[in-house]
């Protein structure tokens, strides 16, 4: 997508090869080598450079007004916003998450996200491992599943999944620490391979957590001149970039030549 875009020289330097997942047990033994092609890259990077390329083209953005509801018409919709300000534009695209106020706001009848019993982290840490190459290492430990990726200098990608039967409340883990989590981490991968416990025990300073929705399918995406997308309209567990891959499906094939309209 990002090619098709004319973005993908843009990607250079923000991530890095990856081109193969190699799936191991509990004890560390290889149970699969699977090749996938493409690059691991943060999230944050992509969404930056896709903004920055927006803006090259003169697209505006606002930041920190947070949507209430939304007024839709025949002539146009308009965005009501926390701060009692509002936009007006021929159409609207809800793109604003899984727990997206425009879905709320303007399609009631959607199904509601479902949380999954899975609680998310990850984030980078610097280790003294042994580099993996164009390579990323998947645990299924006896407690959890371990994702891992360690670069020339260092530089160590890291996830973990866990089972934790309370949904926690909503923003909770937005300011998580290693501090907070490092002991729950290390209890959950207990005699996992030990390349699992040198990474957790590295951990310092904020590291991203979230707990995992999955949304049942709408009826229908678009309501007249409002459209909902990405994480919004089918949100699913954020495996193997699919949230982010999705999106970007989403943007080319719905919007590519549409005309000009508000995006949440």
């Amino acid at each position: 997508m990002l090619r098709a875009l004319g973005l993908g020289s843009r990607l250079d330097g923000l991530g890095f090869q990856n081109d193969q997942l190699i799936f191991h047990n509990e004890t560390g033994r290889t149970l699969a080598e699977v090749p996938v092609g493409g690059v691991t890259v943060m999230r944050g990077a992509v969404s930056r450079m896709i903004r920055e390329a927006a803006e090259d083209q003169g697209v505006r953005f606002e930041f920190g007004a947070s949507l209430s509801s939304l007024t839709a018409e025949d002539s146009g919709v308009s965005a009501h916003f926390a701060d009692g300000t509002t936009a007006a534009g021929s159409s609207l695209v809800g793109a604003d998450g899984i727990h997206s106020r425009t879905r709320y706001s303007h399609f009631p009848d959607a199904p509601k996200p479902t949380y999954t019993g899975i609680i998310n982290l990850g984030g980078v840490v610097q280790t003294d491992l042994e580099p993996t190459g164009r390579a990323m290492h998947m645990v299924f430990g006896r407690r959890g599943f371990f994702g891992y990726a360690v670069r020339p200098g260092g530089e160590t990608y890291w996830f973990s999944n866990f089972a934790q039967k309370k949904e926690p409340s909503r923003g909770l883990l937005m300011n998580a620490t290693s501090d907070s989590y490092r002991q729950q981490l290390l209890d959950v991968h207990q005699n996992d391979p030990q390349e699992v416990t040198r990474i957790l025990q590295a951990l310092s300073g904020p590291i991203g957590a979230w707990p995992v929705y999955d949304i049942l399918s709408l009826p229908s995406w678009h309501r007249g001149i409002v459209c909902l997308m990405g994480d919004a309209a089918h949100a699913v567990g954020p495996h193997v970039g699919q949230g982010a891959s999705l999106a970007l499906e989403d943007a080319f094939v719905r919007l590519l030549g549409s005309g000009e309209g508000l995006a949440a």
